[in-house]
């Protein structure tokens, strides 16, 4: 039975189905054409300090401070406010390749890299919640590398700030992040950024930490699909593992895409993953039975379809699209570069193994 208003998303053997309970607007491929100057508001944030979201007493962080959340979500906002126009930008700059759009993108990430943005992370949520935007940005950046002429002196100021961000984002990482947070859905969104900006700058060594990365999340799921860091986030835990799945099919196809062997274990196990991810969606009690909580699921809907974005990446590694059907497209998650729908629609991604 469809739940009125939710997503009801199935794994079938070969792959997703994904249905849908409820009408929406009439299906896009693509994004509109752009026909406005640059509109990116490129002001470069430098420093973030902030703290938790969660009380001081939530031991498993699933009892958030509505103060301490607003304060975190004012401090991310200039910074995600980039990011979503930045790919928004790069998005339109791929159907409009004679447009002044992709050279809109590099300068707005020039005056970032210019500035050493989000470089001055002052307390270690700031560090933990910066990857996803780093990745966000690069992500966007990426698409739009081959579109038109670049400064080379520009270029490589950009390629630097984006490389010593990655350096800061492994050493963080491996060193100083608390443990918990060192494994689950944070580390997946750094090895997304760490693979991406691998990939624009062609090091290898940040394409194998991220596909390290991708293997031991992997490694870690129950048999059946579930991340045991994320269900044990009481309320939110299907929130936090759909967060984890949108970073681990979206660094995977980025890897598949650039060329980086990817371990047949891998994908497969992120089958598992994405499985129990679309079956919690259309029936979260399989969630409140492994952890014992009501599930908080309103941020899942017609409306707001971020969290289930990377179904397109995921549908491109599996080489079938329609596994998504028209009625849920377009899929945007601006951190995973925007318009998900446009950037792997009609796309076939030939993952090689290792030693391929």
């Amino acid at each position: 039975m469809v739940m009125p208003g939710k997503y009801w998303l199935m794994i079938g053997a070969l792959g997703a189905a994904v249905l849908v309970g409820t009408s929406l607007p009439p299906p896009k491929t693509s994004v509109e054409p752009d026909t406005k100057g640059c509109e990116i508001s490129a002001a470069p944030v430098v420093e973030l300090d902030f703290g938790s979201r969660y009380t001081d007493d939530s031991k498993n962080r699933a009892d958030l401070s509505d103060a301490s959340n607003d304060a975190v979500n004012k401090a991310l906002a200039p910074v995600d406010r980039f990011v979503q126009e930045l790919s928004r930008t790069a998005n339109a700059a791929l159907i409009e390749p004679g447009s002044t759009k992709a050279a809109c993108v590099f300068d707005a990430v020039f005056e970032w890299a210019k500035a050493d943005a989000l470089s001055d992370l002052q307390s270690a949520n700031a560090k933990l919640s910066s990857p996803s935007r780093v990745g966000g940005i690069a992500a966007a950046y990426g698409q739009i590398a081959g579109l038109s002429a670049q400064d080379p002196q520009k270029q490589k100021i950009i390629h630097d700030w984006l490389t010593a961000r990655a350096e800061t984002i492994i050493n963080f990482f491996e060193n100083d992040a608390p443990k918990k947070a060192s494994q689950n859905n944070l580390r997946g969104w750094a090895g997304f950024a760490v693979g991406e900006i691998g990939i624009i700058t062609q090091n290898s060594a940040f394409t194998t930490w991220a596909a390290a990365t991708n293997s031991a999340m992997i490694a870690s799921a129950n048999a059946d699909g579930s991340l045991p860091l994320e269900m044990a986030r009481g309320k939110y835990a299907l929130h936090y593992q759909l967060h984890a799945t949108s970073a681990l099919a979206g660094s995977m196809a980025r890897l598949c895409d650039g060329g980086i062997s990817i371990n047949p274990t891998d994908l497969a196990g992120l089958e598992k993953i994405a499985g129990f991810s679309l079956r919690a969606i259309n029936a979260p009690e399989i969630v409140e039975q492994l952890n014992g909580h009501k599930q908080k699921i309103d941020e899942i809907s017609p409306k707001k379809t971020s969290s289930i974005a990377w179904v397109e990446a995921y549908a491109a590694l599996k080489n079938r699209d329609e596994i998504v059907p028209q009625e849920l497209r377009p899929l945007s998650n601006s951190k995973l570069g925007g318009n998900l729908t446009q950037l792997y629609l009609g796309k076939t991604l030939k993952c090689n193994a290792p030693g391929a």
